[in-house]
């Protein structure tokens, strides 16, 4: 399951669903975009879901989805508001399941990129690395001096595995630990019951061996 943010009019979608991936939405603010890309795929590639959002209020079901995929979106969503690329990276968060991963190309250096990821929506929220992609045309030299290990011409690509929020893990570390002590608990009253089990049938044969003992030496008595 794929979600494309700020999709235009890319053919990534089509090319997600020609790849194989069962379930691909893509999102662009624009309803003309959007009716367009309807219009085009509606023959060839007509379980693409496309859907008319902003991509910092995205409406979608909670980890719904297992990557998220932005191509040049936060570099352009940086250009406004300051808080929009974290409102993106948020929401992104909520819509993948734990373990998803958000992958987004840029035309930024690493430097750039990787602190909008940091403490959004939550501190450790993501697990980051970084990727280097050789484009068709180069960039200013100058970037080098934001990055000096930056290779000129390159894209940078965050891969950003989406984390439990602390509280989340603790808690279902507490759970996992209080089932294991039911677990625990559950085989120790069976191997209990078992115990007594067997104990009262080692009772119950030593009284039956006794009887016979005493029945056979009450029988060579008589007999005597």
């Amino acid at each position: 399951r794929a979600l494309v943010l700020g999709c235009g009019d890319s053919p990534i979608p089509e090319d997600l669903a020609e790849a194989g991936v069962a379930e691909v939405t893509a999102v662009d603010f624009s309803a003309v975009v959007v009716a367009a890309m309807v219009a085009r795929t509606r023959d060839t590639q007509p379980r693409i879901r496309w859907l008319v959002a902003d991509v910092r209020k995205l409406e979608l079901p909670a980890g719904s989805f297992d990557i998220v995929l932005d191509v040049g979106l936060l570099d352009t969503v940086a250009l406004g508001m300051e808080e929009s690329p974290g409102r993106v990276v948020a929401q992104a968060h909520k819509a993948l399941r734990h373990g998803g991963m958000f992958v987004s190309v840029s035309t930024q250096p690493p430097a750039f990129r990787s602190p909008l990821f940091e403490g959004r929506p939550f501190v450790d929220a993501w697990a980051i690395q970084t990727r280097s992609l050789p484009r068709n045309r180069s960039i200013d030299h100058r970037a080098t001096g934001f990055d000096p290990e930056w290779e000129i011409g390159n894209l940078s690509v965050v891969i950003a595995e989406a984390q439990k929020d602390q509280e989340e893990r603790r808690e279902q570390e507490a759970r996992r630990a209080e089932e294991d002590a039911k677990a625990e608990a559950r085989e120790a009253e069976e191997r209990r019951v078992r115990e007594e089990a067997e104990t009262v049938a080692a009772a119950k044969a030593q009284e039956e061996a006794a009887a016979q003992a005493a029945a056979e030496a009450a029988a060579a008595a008589r007999v005597e």
